[in-house]
């Protein structure tokens, strides 16, 4: 696999979880300080993963997923086009 292909693989997961977990937050009326604080992360973490300017580590994931109920799956997926469907 080329470096290239990591890399925009790497920057469409990060783009997929800034988008779906914006679309959860406002969903859900969670403040990105909320989750900063049930998942014992930094607010400035949160804001720059919902910015798509971090690539979040696996922990950092299992932590808002589970904060947010959500499966990991669901952070890193294609987000759906309908809002609805965001649980």
């Amino acid at each position: 696999m080329s470096t290239i292909k990591i890399k925009n693989e790497n920057n469409q997961v990060r783009q997929n979880i800034a988008e779906n977990l914006r679309r959860i937050l406002q969903k859900r009326d969670v403040t990105q300080a909320a989750l900063a604080k049930m998942t014992g992360d930094t607010e400035m973490i949160i804001s720059r993963i919902c910015r798509g300017l971090y690539t979040p580590g696996v922990g950092v994931v299992a932590r808002i997923a589970e904060a947010m109920d959500v499966s990991m799956d669901r952070l890193a997926g294609k987000p759906p086009k309908n809002l609805s469907k965001i649980s």
